[in-house]
């Protein structure tokens, strides 16, 4: 048996692999990245570092099979880390057949419609799951006469990367601007900070394990992605959660993110993230057992049933010391360090000299410098 880790300079990869080393022989995974960061990942993990080329699906496709030709004999479990890496997997099965690799995915017509947010709103409408209000016409007339906070995305993207809010009627001139067909506008839902996560293993739409977790604290503070959050307990998002991957006959993982609706007094789906996520750490601390449910299940091995700890964190100590410093020290509890209860993103797990190498090499690195600067700005 063999596990592989594509992706491999990700912050949520490295997790991946200090939790799987956890479970199983550290020999057992295969760690592959593009080939331009090979001698960043080795000083890293230590390890043989496979090419696996994003590029275009006929180089991802090439070093795949080569990948495969060196362990032919053992069956070969695929981690969705990256969706682009998953969509070139989905693409290479099609053309090329399961080989020697197992996974759990939901239908690649499935998988699609998650990461669209204008065709997952128009799903969970017609399947009565509770969801935004989408506009499906630009009508600035309408809109003058009727107005309400908008909530413009693009219909396939992470995090909140080119949003567009129009929170009064001075701002409906941002509609003109815009490209329908490459957006979802959703009636804005008020206390938009409040996003509440629901986090599920599946097979064909029955619930292996699952687990809520609700954020602290953001990166910025003024709402962003989560440097702060807790295990938590809510059995609506649950059962909404279930109940639409049950619809949608889903297998593998799945992020489901709510917002609730003060007004009509339920949490609504915002969005599905159809792979690993940045907090999948918190699943480990919690002792969910996600990642070694994942491998035995594709390895037909029993999968592991315990009680999830419920008094856990989790911590992105970079960004939030970075809110730390914007809020001038006025952040109570700041520096307690608690491991008993708190896992630390990119430390936990990791040995110290790893952690170190990852992150001097994700933090001063051109692309995620940018972000930082941007960041730093709102």
């Amino acid at each position: 048996m063999k596990i592989l880790l594509t992706d491999i300079l990700t912050r949520k990869a490295f997790d991946i692999f200090n939790i799987i080393k956890n479970h199983f022989d550290e020999s057992n995974v295969i760690l592959a990245n593009t080939e331009g960061s090979k001698k960043k990942s080795k000083i890293i993990y230590k390890k043989k570092i496979w090419a696996l080329r994003k590029d275009n699906q006929t180089v991802f496709s090439h070093d795949l099979i080569y990948i495969n030709k060196q362990y032919k004999e053992e069956k070969i479990v695929y981690i969705p880390v990256e969706e682009d890496t998953t969509i070139l997997f989905f693409n290479f099965i099609q053309n090329e057949g399961d080989l020697n690799f197992v996974y759990l995915l939901p239908d690649k017509e499935m998988f699609n419609l998650s990461r669209d947010k204008f065709l997952l709103n128009k799903y969970c409408i017609a399947n009565n799951i509770p969801s935004p209000v989408i506009i499906e016409k630009i009508n600035p007339d309408f809109f003058n006469n009727n107005f309400f906070p908008l909530l413009i995305k693009p219909r396939v993207g992470s995090g909140a990367k080119g949003f567009i809010h129009i929170d009064d009627r001075k701002d409906l001139y941002k509609l003109k601007n815009i490209k329908i067909n490459n957006y979802v506008i959703q009636e804005k839902i008020e206390n938009g900070r409040e996003v509440k996560g629901a986090f599920f293993l599946c097979n064909k739409g029955e619930v292996i394990v699952r687990y809520c977790h609700e954020r602290i604290r953001t990166f910025p503070i003024s709402g962003g992605v989560s440097v702060f959050s807790k295990i938590s307990d809510n059995n609506e998002i649950i059962n909404i959660g279930s109940n639409l991957l049950r619809k949608l006959n889903w297998s593998g993982f799945a992020m489901i993110e709510f917002l609730w609706d003060a007004k009509t007094k339920t949490y609504k789906v915002i969005e599905i993230n159809p792979r690993l996520w940045g907090s999948i750490l918190l699943s480990e601390f919690a002792e969910t057992h996600f990642l070694k449910n994942y491998v035995n299940f594709c390895l037909n091995k029993p999968t592991i049933k315990t009680k999830i700890k419920t008094d856990v964190k989790i911590r992105w100590m970079p960004f939030d010391f970075i809110n730390w410093l914007k809020m001038r020290g006025k952040i109570n509890n700041f520096w307690k360090i608690d491991k008993k209860h708190t896992c630390y993103i990119n430390c936990t797990y990791a040995t110290v000299w790893s952690s170190f190498w990852f992150h001097l090499f994700f933090y001063f690195n051109k692309n995620n410098l940018q972000v930082f600067f941007k960041k730093w700005k709102k």
